[in-house]
């Protein structure tokens, strides 16, 4: 539910003053820096402002040893929360589609949802694509034993819908995604944030959340080459270095150090 217009003007105002006064300002995206950018001409915010994004700690998987794998079923994994436009109706509608029309075997794929969902919504969902027997849902689990199932899995499931200021953002859960080295279907803004990471790190396919047909295209993508035993998906390891945690500390600290050397 949108604010009052009398709070939101008034936080446009201290928004501006921000903006104004601040020595330096640190954005988590891109998109978003340019959006304050277009919005806010005459403020000089291009040389002020950096990105810092987020990023991963290469040391969660340190006790994680991938084993080669040998699923007897495609195996897509989701984790997290579902809720309000991060929703799982169209990558469920497409591969219902895909099973239904022959192009895809039902036993030969399992899709599971780890996290915080509705169980009543997504197994309605999964009787109406045809998809029962093909997804496994798990409530929250231990961190540890979630970064087990998901390196154990054969590529992973990012979710995110559209809708106003959509493609400034991104889930920090895509740099965990990615220190899987699964090979990642992206179900997001085509335009966005999240989309721009995953194609520089070459790290999966992004098909926009709202297009079907480009959602089917991409997992049978996958599904192929996990039955011919090839990967198609080969991540940038230079780029990916560049989301290292102790790499982006390095960023603000320069960024500070620039700033005591060089008062505004």
């Amino acid at each position: 539910k949108p604010h009052r217009p009398s709070r939101m003007e008034k936080e446009k105002a201290m928004e501006r003053q921000v903006l104004s006064c601040a020595d330096a300002l640190i954005t988590n995206t891109p998109v978003m820096k340019d959006n304050f950018v277009r919005l806010n001409p005459g403020l000089d915010l291009e040389k002020r402002m950096v990105v810092i994004p987020n990023g991963f700690d290469p040391e969660d998987f340190e006790d994680i040893k991938p084993e080669n794998k040998q699923n007897s079923r495609f195996t897509l994994t989701y984790t997290g929360a579902l809720y309000g436009r991060r929703k799982p109706d169209k990558i469920l509608e497409a591969i219902g589609n895909l099973v239904s029309s022959g192009q895809v075997q039902k036993d030969k794929i399992l899709i599971r949802f780890i996290g915080s969902y509705k169980p009543d919504v997504l197994k309605n969902l999964i009787d109406k694509n045809g998809l029962k027997g093909s997804v496994e849902l798990f409530g929250y689990m231990d961190h540890k034993e979630c970064l087990k199932y998901m390196t154990g899995s054969d590529a992973m499931l990012l979710i995110e819908g559209g809708g106003p200021g959509s493609e400034a953002f991104y889930t920090g859960k895509v740099f965990e995604y990615i220190q899987t080295s699964n090979p990642i279907l992206a179900v997001i803004p085509e335009k966005g944030a999240a989309a721009d990471i995953i194609r520089k790190t070459k790290t999966g396919i992004v098909c926009d959340w709202a297009d079907v047909k480009a959602i089917e295209k991409g997992f049978a993508a996958l599904y192929t080459s996990w039955l011919q035993g090839e990967n198609n998906i080969i991540p940038d390891k230079a780029e990916i270095a560049r989301f290292d945690r102790k790499t982006l500390t390095g960023n603000l600290a320069e960024l500070l150090n620039n700033i005591c050397k060089n008062p505004v």
